[in-house]
Formats: C-alpha cells, structure tokens, sequence
C-alpha cells in the first residue's frame, strides 16, 4: 500500500475514531450529570415528602384534638345546663321531647356528625347522625290543590320509579316546606285520625277527596287494581315535570347549605319521632323526608331523607365505654379520653365522647371523613380513610367523594400492613403513604399520587437528558464529518511534497537491503531543511556506516560464537592473545558409544540437539560463553571474553543447573521408554591466555594453557552425575559462601606430575 494512501487512511482513521470518542464522551458527561442531578432531586423530593407527611400528621392530629375539645366543650355545657338534662327524656308520654332537643343541640358545633342518645330509663335511642344528610336537587309538582309529586335526583337510574314522593304542605298551603312521604301510601284507605291539628286536618281530608276523586276519574275505584294504579300515577307524575336541570339553587354557598339542612332535621325530628298520621289510620306513618321550595321558583327545591339521618338502634355502647373511662363520682360527668364510632352502613367514623346525667347518656361526636376531605383539598392528592379492614371513604383532590364502587376490599390488601407502597385503583397506578390520626387505633388516611406524577420531573430531566444527546450527537458527526473533509483536502497537498522523497528513500532502502550499494539514488532535497532533508542526509551517512560495518562483520563472522563476535564489536577488542583469569567448565555424556549403539545417525542428532539446547540455555542463563561443541563434550568460559568479578560463582551455578535440568530431561525420556543421558562435570578456575587464534582468513575466539588441560582432567574424572572442582575454583570469591562442597581424596592426572587436590559440589547453601 502507498504512504499516500497509508497517510490518508491514518488520518482518516483517526478523526473517526476523534468522533467516536466525541460522540460517546459528552453522552458519558451528561448521563453521569443528569444521573447525580437525578439523584439529588430523589433525595430532594423524599425530604420534601417526609417533610410534608411530617406536617400533615400533626395537622390532622391537630385538628382531631380541636373537634375532641369542641365536643368536649358542648357536652360540659349541656351536662351543667338543667333544662337540657330534663329534657333529654324519651318518655312516650312526653311526647318523645328527647328527639326535638337532641334535633336543637346539633346546630351548636358545626363539626358534629353524630348524636347518640340513650335513655336507660325507658330503654329507647335515638340516633341523629347530622353529616349524612345529603341535600338533594328537587323537583315539584302539584297532583291536586294540596297535594305535589316530590321528585329527588337520587342517581340511581330510574328516578321516577326510585325517588317520587307525594308531599303536603306542613303548615298551610302557601307553606315552602313540605313533608313527604312515599307514595305507595296514598293507595292505603287509611281513617284520619283526631289527634292532628285542625290545619293539617283540612289539609289531609282535603288531599284525601281530591286524590280518591283523581284515581276514580282517571282509571275507575272499582275496576282497577293496584299495580295498574300505581303505574297510572306514574305516568301522570311524568306528565307533570318540565325538563328543567337538576339543581339546588345556583347561588346557595356550602355555608348556606349546611344551614338549611340543620333547619331542615330541627323541623323534621318530631315529624320522625312522633310520625305522622294520615286519612284517619291509627298507625303512624314515618315521613320519608321534608323538602323546602326556591322562594323565586315553587318547582324547584332541596330536600332531605330520613332514612339518611335517624335511627333508633344504638351505633355503639355508650354505657360500657363510660364505664370503662369514667373520671369518677359526679352528677354530670364526661368520660376520659376519646371513643371511636363506626358506622359501617354509611362507610363513616365518629370522633366523639359520652355524657352522663343520671342514667341517661349523651354522646355527641365529629365525622372523621372531613378530615379526609381537607386532606385531600390541602394536598391535592388522592385520600383514602380506612381502618383495619374497611374502606370508609375516599377523596378526590377536588375535595369530590371518590365512586364507592371502586374501594372494595381487594384495595385494601394492597394497603395492609404498609405505610407506604403502590397500588392499582380504578387501572391507574399510585404510590401511597399512611398518616395514622392515633396510635390507639389501627385507622389512618393513605394519601395517594399518580405514579406518572410522581416520577414526572425524573421523566422530564431523562427526556431532556435524552434530547441533548442526540442533539450532541448530531453536532458531533457533523462537526467531525467536514473536518474530515477539510483535512484530506489539505492532506491532498502537503503529501505530495513529504511523500516523494520518502519514496525515493524507501527504494534507496530496497536496494541497500539487497547489498546493491552502487545502484543507490537518494532524492535531492536542495535548500530543504526539515524533516526529510535531515532523514536523506542521515541516510546517506548510515549507507556508509552500514559498508564498513560490513567489511567488520565479514572478519567476526568466522568467529564461531555469536556472543564472541557482539563482545569484540561492542568493547573493540584487538586480534590475539591476553592472560585473563576465567572459569571453565566441561561436561560429558557418559557411556556415550553404549547409549547410542543401536540408534541411527538422525536419532543420535536429534538426542544431541536436544540435549545441547537444554545444557546451552543454562550457561547462557548465567552469562557464560560456550567455547566449543566436541562430540558430546560441551566447553564453557566465564569471564572471558567479558569479564564478570563473579565468574566462578556462575561456573559452578551452571554445573548445578546443568545437572537439574539434565534430571528433568531425563524424566520425560523415562516416559517415553528411552534410557537416561548421565552426565559428568569439572569445573577448574585459573589463568589461561585468551584471545582470536587461528588461520588468518579463518579465526576462533578461546582460551590456551595447563588450566584449560586440568579443566578437561576433571570432566573425565568425575563420575556420572558428579560435578568436581579444582582448589582453584574453591578458592575464589563466595565460592565456599555459597556451595556445599566436600573434599575428595587427592587424584594424580595425566599430564600433572603432583596429585591434584579435589571437591565434590553437592547443592547451593541459599533457597
């Protein structure tokens, strides 16, 4: 490949990779900064909510304590008051007083939801339970001159079969309220009794022969039955609405409203407690609810039911309790603490307490599900009342009641035994904390917020995380994409003139390469002085270098060993002879002939290659020269042609090795079946003469003299396995430090007229 195109492949390569890194960088920036941004705000929004659970727990810990008190004031008031002590009597010859004065007492405290009255006496409750009447949109219209079909809007579905009523006017015909009751009983021949006032006896009497003359007129006494009269009234009571909307009053306030109500059940509870008699019958009928009409439009009006407000079974056992917190002996007490009221046929709980007087009991208490409505108002959350096992009521946070339809049971397990966590209502995912009102109940508000709300921020901090990425990205490859462009145009330019002189040098390479030195042509670079011009000048200096270099060469290479040749070219040594000190070592194969007796030429090589190689590697490992192969004899230097102060250290070092290494090899021959190579060493230190000897055209590096003889002597002398030193070698430097030697007997040599001292080496004195 040319440079040219190398270069621009090079650079090309390299602003890619430029852009790769550009691109992933940045999105690495940004991911660990919106991560730790994310993080923060988690950790900021967990402190905002623990702060605000914090303060929504004491508020409405607050505000329950506020309604305790309030209660607790009324009941001293009451309690200390004789005449509302006497009066609180639900005697049936009184007149059932009991019910009116309990009807006055709730529209002193606006918070009261409850009122429980127990006359032990006469063994009667009345139960007036204020915060479940429900103002209803009505609508009015006249049947006969004193009588009107009273229409609620119930919601629940069929309206004319589920919520008609006929009503009469409660005081005179002129009056705005009107009792009601369901008109089902109008098809009753029910006697007018004499008990009632003269006005309502007019009244009645009077609807009474307007209606009997209706229902003869219309579909005959004698010929029709009951059920084809009611389903006449019912097609006249349609007949008799026009298709006005459904409302109350449109300017009516909530204050107002609750006002009228309280108005309303004050009128009522006699009405209720007493019942009203009707055409002459001596039974009571109980009045299903009273209805007042808009001063400016006599159709429209609000109307309430009876069957939301009274009962007259007791909803908790007001003696036990007082029994078990009274504070003590007194005429009119109030029992200690707090008493928590379930009402499980309206989904409500009171908040409340029981006065004493006599033998009668008073308790009056708050419905809890306001504080749920504030809640959900104040917070703007989803709220949900609950207690252990029941879904009281839920919130939305419009302060609207929640669809009851959708708090069932199977909610409540997603609540149970957590204080906070998710759940699915109505398919839609919240997570949810709960606020408990006491320790003494298991009752709490469980405050409830999308979960696509609660994650909105994370959300949009990762959509604007995603957003910059791409749009980081986008810049990148453009940016990267026209300085790409841009530098191949320059490349273009400049490599023309830095390209073709390193042409011309890598073809002065080639032939330079191949020894054609005369055919060598170097670029003329003229007045140039960069780079190239000082790369052709260095060249052509090291083209000269390189010849003489190889007129040297030629002289080492008759020098057998490598290492000889490096040291005579690094250190210059001059051509012949010096006395040096060295170390020599010899080995030798013993019973060579016998071992390699029935192998073949090529068998006995590749043995001695294998050999050789292992043994070469050790004495080199230990900076030793090998001198010369002769057979299966190995000779080795140490110290020579480089000197080393520690030559004999290494001598002896590669002797043991040898012989370590020797075992292994002889490991691997046993598995193989073959027979082990036993191995004899001498080692001897002492001076010799060292230097290049030999023919003139033909030259080898080594060493001379009685040493190098006395060296050999040793080899032969030691018998397989065993290396042996000289006196010579035990004496030099950390020789005895180092090694375990022992003295051998004396032996006499050939060519040494004196017996020559000798030493067994046996292994090194370190690990």
């Amino acid at each position: 490949m040319h440079l040219r195109l190398k270069l621009f492949l090079s650079i090309g390569i390299l602003i890619v990779v430029m852009a790769i890194i550009l691109f992933l960088f940045p999105n690495y920036i940004i991911d660990q900064d919106v991560k730790k941004a994310s993080d923060r705000l988690e950790n900021g929004l967990k402190a905002e909510q623990k702060t605000l659970f914090e303060g929504q727990t004491k508020l409405l810990k607050q505000q329950a304590e506020q309604i305790l008190s309030n209660i607790d004031s009324l009941l001293y008031l009451i309690g200390d008051t004789l005449k509302f002590k006497r009066s609180l009597d639900l005697n049936e010859k009184k007149g059932e007083p009991g019910w009116d004065v309990a009807a006055n007492v709730i529209g002193f405290e606006p918070t009261i939801g409850l009122l429980q009255l127990t006359d032990t006496s006469h063994d009667k409750t009345a139960v007036i339970l204020p915060s479940n009447a429900k103002a209803y949109p009505t609508k009015i219209a006249p049947m006969t001159d004193s009588l009107y079909w009273v229409l609620l809007s119930l919601d629940l579905g069929d309206i004319i079969t589920d919520a008609l009523y006929v009503g009469f006017p409660l005081y005179g015909k002129e009056e705005d309220i009107l009792v009601f009751i369901h008109w089902e009983d109008l098809l009753e021949d029910i006697p007018l009794p004499k008990e009632v006032s003269e006005s309502l006896h007019k009244n009645i009497l009077g609807a009474r022969e307007e209606f009997n003359n209706l229902t003869e007129r219309e579909f005959g006494k004698k010929s029709s039955t009951p059920q084809q009269i009611k389903t006449k009234l019912q097609e006249l009571a349609k007949k008799s609405f026009d298709e006005k909307n459904w409302v109350i009053s449109p300017d009516m306030t909530e204050e107002a409203k609750w006002a009228e109500k309280i108005h309303l059940i004050q009128v009522l509870t006699p009405l209720f407690a007493e019942g009203i008699t009707l055409f002459g019958y001596k039974e009571r009928l109980i009045p299903a609810g009273l209805t007042r009409r808009r001063y400016n439009d006599e159709s429209m009006g609000m109307s309430i039911l009876s069957r939301d407000i009274y009962r007259t079974a007791p909803l908790f056992d007001d003696k036990v309790y007082f029994a078990k917190h009274t504070p003590g002996k007194s005429e009119t007490v109030i029992a200690r603490g707090a008493a928590l009221i379930e009402d499980i046929s309206s989904n409500s709980i009171y908040l409340g307490n029981t006065l004493k007087m006599d033998e009668d009991y008073l308790t009056l208490g708050a419905n809890l599900n306001i504080l749920a409505k504030y809640l959900a108002l104040g917070a703007s959350r989803t709220v949900i009342f609950a207690g252990a096992n029941h879904i009281h009521w839920g919130f939305n946070p419009d302060g609207s009641e929640m669809d009851q339809t959708f708090l069932t049971n199977q909610i409540m397990e997603q609540f149970a035994g957590k204080n906070q966590g998710e759940a699915i209502i109505e398919n839609k995912e919240y997570v949810f904390y709960r606020i408990p009102i006491s320790d003494q109940w298991d009752l709490g508000f469980y405050v409830l917020t999308p979960s696509s709300q609660q994650n909105k921020l994370l959300s949009m901090l990762n959509d604007l995380n995603h957003t910059m990425k791409i749009k980081m990205s986008i810049q990148m490859i453009l940016i990267s994409f026209a300085t790409l462009i841009i530098a191949l145009v320059i490349l273009a330019r400049l490599s023309k003139s830095i390209t073709k002189p390193i042409v011309l040098l890598a073809a002065a390479a080639k032939e330079m390469g191949e020894g054609k030195y005369d055919q060598i042509k170097l670029p003329d670079c003229g007045h140039r002085k960069d780079e190239v011009a000082v790369l052709t000048h260095s060249f052509e200096g090291m083209v000269s270098g390189i010849q003489e270099r190889e007129h040297i060469r030629a002289v080492l290479d008759k020098v057998v060993s490598k290492d000889v040749a490096d040291e005579i070219l690094k250190a210059n040594l001059h051509l012949g002879g010096e006395d040096r000190v060295v170390t020599m070592l010899f080995s030798d194969i013993r019973g060579f002939t016998k071992l390699t007796e029935n192998l073949s030429p090529q068998e006995i090589i590749m043995m001695l290659n294998a050999f050789m190689t292992k043994m070469s590697r050790v004495i080199e490992g230990e900076g030793g020269v090998i001198d010369k192969y002769v057979g299966d004899e190995i000779m080795a230097l140490y110290g020579a042609p480089t000197s080393h102060p520690d030559h004999a250290v290494r001598g002896l070092s590669s002797a043991l090795l040898m012989m370590k290494t020797l075992k292994k090899l002889n490991q691997f021959r046993e598995e193989e079946g073959k027979p082990p190579i036993e191995m004899g060493i001498g080692v001897h230190t002492g001076l010799v003469v060292a230097g290049n000897m030999g023919a003139e055209d033909r030259l080898n590096y080594t060493v001379l003299g009685a040493n190098v003889n006395l060296a050999a002597r040793l080899c032969q002398a030691a018998a397989p396995g065993q290396v042996i030193i000289s006196e010579g070698t035990l004496q030099a430097e950390k020789i005895q430090e180092s090694f375990h030697v022992t003295a051998l007997p004396p032996i006499t040599l050939k060519g040494f007229s004196e017996p020559i001292k000798i030493y067994e080496v046996t292994g090194f004195k370190w690990n």
